[in-house]
């Protein structure tokens, strides 16, 4: 047996030994890619991914699987392939081959109610975090005490403050933090 022959022998144990580990990873990675297009499929669409990928990975001599130079980890390169594989496969049932092709009144461009409510979180978040940073140390240590549901006299104790003091300064952040956002 020649060194080449040898060398392909290994190269194909190597090639099949990572086949036998990566059919176990594949149908969770197919499952986080769909999670992330917002695409969650039954049972019988997932193993259908799940055949598409361990055929491609096959197809034409391995080529695709050959590919892998293991510059990153398996699960990453298969999760590149499933996103690719499942978002072409979208495409194609939908019939959309991309954004601009969409009408400018297409419902897709609507905001839904629920992605409405997520964004003014997150920007009502960025707000009250801007508002937070505006305030000195012991005001923040005194808010968070207090979101945090202590009892006066756990915060008076904390802060080294008498309790009468606690709710009076509870009261001057809150209404300084209202004034920082723009609600007083």
């Amino acid at each position: 047996m020649s060194r080449m022959d040898s060398q392909e022998e290994v190269k194909n144990d190597v090639e099949n030994l990572f086949l036998q580990n990566i059919h176990l990873i594949i149908p969770k990675v197919v499952r986080q890619a769909c999670a992330s297009l917002g695409h969650y499929p039954d049972q019988a669409e997932i193993d259908d991914y799940v055949q598409e990928i361990n055929e491609l990975l096959l197809e034409d001599n391995r080529r695709v699987l050959r590919s892998f130079h293991h510059r990153s980890k398996p699960e990453t390169y298969l999760y590149t392939i499933a996103r690719r594989r499942i978002i072409h496969r979208l495409r194609r049932r939908s019939g959309i081959k991309k954004l601009d092709d969409m009408r400018p009144d297409s419902s897709i461009f609507i905001v839904q109610p629920d992605q409405e409510k997520k964004l003014l979180a997150k920007e009502m978040e960025a707000i009250l975090w801007e508002a937070f940073s505006e305030l000195t140390e012991r005001e923040r240590k005194l808010l968070s005490l207090w979101l945090q549901e202590r009892s006066i006299e756990e915060i008076a104790k904390e802060m080294g403050v008498k309790k009468r003091s606690v709710s009076r300064r509870i009261i001057a952040v809150t209404e300084k933090l209202r004034r920082i956002i723009g609600l007083a």
